[in-house]
């Protein structure tokens, strides 16, 4: 039976210049900062519980649209799909 999965995987996200008002980092105020959002990116493994030849994965763009294909390897049968920076953004890489 076909599905559809949407993965997503971020710790901090956080506008360029972006200032909190208070240590506990409850509230910025009016100050939100600008644009591009910059995220940090979380490394993982997702192993599914079907061949990899049924799977098909794509990193997303800022819009949600499909950026570039996801590689899907094999291990034990099951498909396994490593996340993390190699599917970040070069832009919001190279401004950290």
């Amino acid at each position: 039976m076909p599905g559809r999965i949407v993965a997503v995987l971020t710790g901090e996200a956080v506008n360029t210049n972006m200032r909190w008002k208070s240590p506990e980092r409850n509230s910025v105020g009016r100050d939100w900062g600008e644009p591009p959002s910059l995220i940090e990116v979380v490394p993982a493994e997702v192993r599914l519980p079907v061949p990899p030849k049924r799977v098909r994965a794509w990193a997303l763009d800022e819009r949600g649209q499909r950026a570039e294909p996801v590689s899907v390897a094999e291990e034990n049968g099951q498909a396994l799909l490593q996340l993390g920076p190699p599917h970040q953004d070069p832009l919001v890489r190279d401004r950290r």
